[in-house]
Parts: structure tokens; sequence; C-alpha cells
């Protein structure tokens, strides 16, 4: 490549990139503060939630002019007081209105509730806020889990984070660890590996055998605190038998 073309396509980069940069916000409609919003509705309208170009001031009136062209709303009625039109305050004794909220105000400088926890307060019901900063994995504490999990053999820690498996056989010669499911080692030929990883000459379910002394037997069957089959008590012959 030439020396002007290579120049020329250099230039044309440069122009592309500023010209991107310059370009504006998408148009956004949500927000949390003025922050999220773009320049065709810069202000944050915190009470709804939404991008918009002029935010009501209505705190405390209940008639007149609302700063943005708007007027404000008569909400007295929902705390029993009537609306003074000549000074746009709610008159008369004002009633607590919670209803069903479970938080948030109840319309006379007071509140209906308190969210507790992760909990915070939506539009007068407490929701759960999940915690997953810097987790990888782990419970969010709203009942559900961070990110997608680890992958493979690994596992989640207290911490949040992916780590690799390490085996806990402890005592075991066999079957597999509690930690990662990997193998503790095998039983010899004849023996059979029970609950808690120890190798013997188990019996069968059903299984029986005569007891040492006669004029018994004995029946195989799963005992539960060795986690293993195993014989059990003597059971005495028939007459006859």
């Amino acid at each position: 490549m030439s020396r002007s073309k290579s120049r020329y396509l250099s230039i044309c980069l440069v122009v592309v990139f500023v010209a991107a940069s310059c370009m504006p916000k998408s148009r956004q409609t949500t927000c949390e503060s003025d922050r999220d919003c773009s320049p065709e509705r810069p202000l944050c309208d915190v009470a709804t939630g939404q991008c918009v170009n002029c935010v009501p001031e209505c705190l405390g009136k209940c008639c007149g002019d609302d700063g943005c062209g708007g007027s404000c709303p008569d909400n007295c009625a929902e705390t029993s007081q009537t609306c003074d039109g000549a000074v746009c305050t709610c008159e008369g004794v004002c009633v607590p209105n919670c209803g069903a909220k479970q938080c948030g105000s109840d319309g006379c400088e007071g509140d209906c509730g308190d969210c507790s926890g992760q909990d915070i307060c939506v539009e007068g019901v407490c929701q759960c806020q999940p915690e997953c900063n810097g987790k990888e994995c782990g419970v969010d504490g709203c009942g559900g889990e961070c990110g997608l999990g680890c992958s493979g053999a690994d596992v989640c820690n207290a911490s949040g984070e992916c780590i690799a498996c390490v085996p806990e056989c402890g005592v075991r010669v066999c079957g597999l660890d509690p930690e990662c499911g990997s193998s503790c080692g095998q039983c010899n030929d004849g023996e059979t590996c029970n609950l808690d990883g120890v190798c013997g000459l188990w019996c069968e379910i059903g299984e029986t055998r005569c007891t040492e002394g006669g004029y018994g037997f004995e029946v195989c069957g799963f005992q539960a605190d060795i986690g293993a089959n195993t014989f059990g008590w003597r059971i005495p012959c028939a007459l006859g038998d």
C-alpha cells in the first residue's frame, strides 16, 4: 500500500471514531437519577422512575401550578381531608391511609411500616433486593442464585467465588467423597462399601443363615446406623424344624 493511501485510510478512521463518539445517547425512558437520562429528557422523576423534561413540584400541595405547565392533584380525600384552594394545602384532621401498604408514607407524616433485611419499599410493598455484588455464584439472599453457577467440578465458596473442589475422604477408603463426588478408593473382591466408606463382607437383603448355636436363624437387612446390610437378631426355629 502506498504512503498516500495509508494516510488517507488513517484520516478516515479518525473521522469515523470522532463521529461515533459525538453521537447522542439513545433515548432513555426509565431512570434512577438524572445521569440515566438523555438530552431529550434530561431529568429523572424519582417518584415515577421516568425521564422527563420537567419534574412536577407538588410536595405538600393539593392544587395550583406544578411548575411544569400542569396542576398539582388533589389527594386530600385519601386522608379524609379537604383542599384549601386559597393556600393549596390539605385542611382538617389527617387520617393515616395505609390500606394494603406494607411500607412508605401514610399520608400524615408517618409511615405504614418498615422493611427488614434486604427488602426495600417499592410503591408500598416490601421487595427483596438481591445482593450479588462481586459474586459469581451462591445465594443472592432472596431465594435466588448469583451468576450462572460454577462449571465442571468447581464449587462455590463462602465468598461467592468458583474454586477447584478439594476432595475430603477423611477415614473413607471407598465410595465417593461428600465434597466433590470423587472416588475415595475401591474395596477388595467380595467386599462392598457402606455409606460411611468402610469396606466389609456385607450380606444381601433377604439372605438368611443359621445361628452358631443352632435352633435359629438370622435374616439380612439394612442397618441405618452403619449404612450397610447386615444380619439381624436371632430368630428361633419353629418346633419340628
